[in-house]
């Protein structure tokens, strides 16, 4: 009896260090999942400027030469 409960108290131990190190590996991933999703947001926001601008210049890069 003595052994068996030495044995599930190391089991709960080690049980205890893996759930600890996964949870810091989830805590970690979910950072990197905001600051990526930041990141998208930022280059989003960039490029509807970067339409908004050269759509707002198209008008006279278009203009037809007095030619036609």
């Amino acid at each position: 009896m003595e052994k068996k409960l030495v044995e599930l108290e190391t089991k709960y131990s080690f049980q205890e260090d893996l759930l600890q190190s996964l949870n810091e590996a989830i805590v970690k991933q979910q950072k990197e999942i905001k600051r990526l999703g930041d990141a998208i947001k930022l280059l989003q926001n960039q490029l509807i400027d970067l339409e908004q601008s050269s759509y707002g210049n198209a008008d006279t890069e278009i203009e037809r030469p007095p030619h036609y």
